[in-house]
This record gives C-alpha cells, sequence and structure tokens, in this order.
C-alpha cells in the first residue's frame, strides 16, 4: 500500500531520470524529512526538505516533482539566507517568481513541469534577482501581486491568488522546520489557497550561511556536471554555474549590506536577540524606529559614457531606499555647484524619481557645504559618480559613513569612504 515515504522516493526517482539536475541535489543534499505540523506542502531551509504527509498523499505525481524541483532551486540560488532583514512572505512570494519562471523555462524538456494552480511566475520579473522583485513588490499596493494573472506550467491562466504556507510554530525543542517558520492564522488567503513550497531560515546553529553557501556551490557544480553527462542541465541553471564560475563583485550587495548597517541605530535589552535565545543567551537586539536621513549625492558632470549604468545604479539604490525607508532622502545634483533646483526632498512614500540637473567639472564640496547649512545629519551618503572630483582630496572625512558607486572614470580610490565599481549590465541574475 502506498505511503508517504514511498509517494516521495517515487518522486525522486522519476526527477533523477527526467531531471537529473534536481533529483541529483535534492538526494545528494537535503535531508528529506516528514513534518505533520507542515499543513500544506513542502519547505525548506537549505539543510532539509520538509514535506506534509497528507498532502504528499493528496497530491498528483507531477505536482510532487514540481515543488521538490522548486525547493532545491531555491536552495541553489541561495534564497534562504538571503532574506536578511526582509518580510519572510513577501521575500518567499518574489524568490517564487524566480523560481517558477527558472521551470517553465524547460517547457521544451522532455517531460517539461507544471505549475500549480496560482502559481507565482509573471513574465515581467523574467531575468530579475530575487532582491529586484522583492522591492517591485514593495512598491505595489497591498495585494495587487495576488490579483495579477499568472500562467502555470500547462499553459493555463490562473489567478495568482495565495501565498507561501510554512510550518506552524512550536516550541523552540521541537521545531524542526527552524524558529523563524510562519503561521498562518483565522481565513486568511494562505488558508485558503496556499503556495506548495515554502523557504523558512536556517536554523541558527546548524551551520553558518557562508559555509551553506560554499556546501550548495560544490553541490551545484556537482549536479549539473552529472545533468550535462545526461545532456539534461536546465538553460537556467547552465547561467547559474556559468555565474559561479566567474564569480564578480556583487556592487548590489555591498550597497544593501551598506546602507542596511547604516539604518541600525542601536542595542536595546527590552527586546533579546532571537538568534542567540535557541542557547539561553540573552543578548540585546538591533533596534531602530527610523533611520536617520540619507543623502543621495548625483555627480552631473559633462560624462554621459554610462547612462545605462546609472539607469541602473539609480533603481537599486530607489528600491534600497524605499525598504529601509528614511526619515528623509535628500538627493543632491552637483557639477562644480549645486543648482538653485539642484536638490530634492522626498518623504517616507514618496515615490523616488531622479531629475538630474547640470554639467561640466566635477567638484563635492558643496554637498558637504549644503549638508552643514542645512543642518542634516545623515545615516549615510551614496555618492553616483566617476569618481574623478577634482577637490576631493581637500574634503575632510565626514562623521558619517559614505559609498563611492563608481561609474567610469580613471580614479580608483577615493580619501574615504567604500569605493564600489559598477558594472553596467545587460541582464539581471537570479
Amino acid at each position: 500500500m502506498s505511503n508517504p515515504e514511498h509517494q516521495i522516493k517515487k518522486a525522486l526517482t522519476k526527477l533523477i531520470f527526467d531531471h537529473a539536475f534536481y533529483g541529483h541535489l535534492a538526494m545528494s543534499r537535503l535531508t528529506i524529512l516528514p513534518e505533520p505540523s507542515l499543513k500544506f506542502g513542502m519547505a525548506t531551509d537549505g539543510i532539509n526538505l520538509f514535506y506534509s504527509p497528507t498532502w504528499i498523499m493528496d497530491s498528483p505525481d507531477w505536482e510532487t516533482e514540481s515543488v521538490v524541483a522548486h525547493e532545491v532551486i531555491h536552495c541553489a540560488n541561495g534564497h534562504p539566507w538571503r532574506r536578511e532583514f526582509r518580510d519572510p512572505k513577501l521575500w518567499n512570494i518574489a524568490c517564487d517568481h524566480i523560481v517558477n519562471l527558472m521551470l517553465l523555462e524547460e517547457m521544451n524538456s522532455r517531460t517539461p513541469f507544471k505549475l500549480w494552480k496560482g502559481a507565482y511566475a509573471d513574465t515581467k520579473y523574467k531575468g530579475w534577482s530575487a532582491e529586484e522583485v522583492y522591492a517591485d513588490l514593495l512598491r505595489q499596493p497591498q495585494g495587487q501581486d495576488k490579483q495579477q494573472e499568472q500562467s502555470c506550467g500547462d499553459g493555463t491562466p490562473q489567478d495568482g491568488s495565495g501565498s507561501p504556507d510554512e510550518p506552524e510554530d512550536q516550541d523552540e525543542d521541537e521545531n524542526a522546520a527552524g524558529d523563524d517558520a510562519g503561521t498562518s492564522d483565522g481565513d486568511s488567503d494562505e488558508d485558503q489557497n496556499p503556495q506548495p513550497g515554502a523557504m523558512i531560515d536556517p536554523q541558527v546553529g546548524q551551520i553558518d550561511p557562508d559555509s551553506l553557501q560554499a556546501e550548495w556551490t560544490v553541490a551545484v557544480f556537482q549536479a549539473a556536471q552529472a545533468a550535462q553527462a545526461m545532456g539534461q542541465l536546465p538553460a537556467g541553471m547552465r547561467q547559474l554555474v556559468k555565474e559561479m564560475r566567474q564569480p564578480t563583485v556583487d556592487w548590489k550587495s555591498i550597497l544593501r549590506r551598506f546602507v542596511q548597517t547604516c539604518a541600525k541605530q542601536d542595542y536595546s535589552w527590552r527586546f533579546p536577540n532571537r538568534r542567540y535565545t535557541f542557547s539561553g543567551l540573552y543578548l540585546p537586539a538591533l533596534q531602530s524606529e527610523s533611520m536617520p536621513p540619507v543623502v543621495i549625492h548625483w555627480d552631473t558632470s559633462g560624462s554621459r559614457d554610462y547612462d545605462d549604468a546609472r539607469k541602473e545604479c539609480a533603481g537599486e539604490v530607489t528600491s534600497i531606499i524605499e525598504e529601509c525607508k528614511p526619515e528623509r532622502t535628500h538627493v543632491m545634483y552637483c557639477d562644480t555647484q549645486i543648482a538653485d533646483d539642484g536638490v530634492e526632498v522626498f518623504e517616507p512614500g514618496d515615490p523616488i524619481e531622479f531629475h538630474p540637473v547640470g554639467g561640466g567639472g566635477t567638484a563635492i564640496k558643496a554637498v558637504f557645504d549644503r549638508i552643514e547649512r542645512d543642518d542634516i545629519q545623515p545615516a549615510c551618503m551614496i555618492s553616483i559618480t566617476d569618481l574623478d572630483i577634482y577637490d576631493l582630496d581637500s574634503i575632510e572625512t565626514p562623521d558619517f559613513p559614505v559609498i563611492w558607486l563608481k561609474i567610469g572614470g580613471y580614479r580608483k580610490s577615493a580619501p574615504f569612504g567604500e569605493v564600489v565599481e559598477v558594472e553596467p549590465e545587460h541582464r539581471h541574475g537570479y
């Protein structure tokens, strides 16, 4: 007689034959465990693959196979440990768009994947990063994403309703699915039409994110070799493997970490740090009621050789500001001086749009003078520049952190702050 364990083994066996890449990764990297508290589908923390026994018994074989592959792609892309400060459910939705679009890329394979009703797979996000999708979803009216029509693997338009479901909360010593697993209360959309694949944060103390990333990178290479030998390496994963083998400095991640660090204001003993309570340590957590103002310096010198990079840079800065919600965002456009209309101030919730004015040479003293004159006490300053600033070496080190997003130009360093080279991109990574 069939049972949940038999059904999951059956799905894994079929994946090995039909989609060797996903099957190999699932069986070699994930500990597959039944989780009775999981009401629906599966969930992964990058270490384990939890499944709902009742859901397995009620689901067709094709859906089980698709959801296993779905969870594997989450891990291969590092989605469970890339969440950082983001809302778990919205992050899961953003990553689901990326993952499901990758599954749909295999429509021309011998046994293409099909997606379940309501699967998130908006084609406008093809080629985006999960962080970019998340930022875009944040900009949408609440619930708008649930109303979009999505396309399932069988080509049938679906309503895209529903959102990720995760294991119910348990006592810390019994929570096999991790201490950050979410819950669904009442008659919410999650309960009515949940997504069968979810992510939860890796359990603190099991393994650190860097080690987990390194182990998955090695596993992806090994699985890619096995799949390539069988002629079954998926196109999306081929690109991922290429990027892993030729790593570049991820200026977007550096920028995000920089701003997030600046957003953290103080330690509070009123709220324990949940990352350590499991081990009996009561440590303070970083608390921030609101982020202090942010200054964005836009170098409007005559060079226009990198317009695409500047636009991409502006888009990334905008999405980060919208996520961190500083008290105010001061945008200053400067060549050698700041024009009368060269300053824009945005309040939290205002859509940020850049309207650079000016041209000619490049100086920056006017920016620091304006910050002092207006008594702005910024959490940080973000400069979009080629760094060929003639008076930079004469500027005293400010008492706030600065990051220079360097686009083109000849100068390689600055007397203070962090310099990050921004390369123009023609496609977004997964």
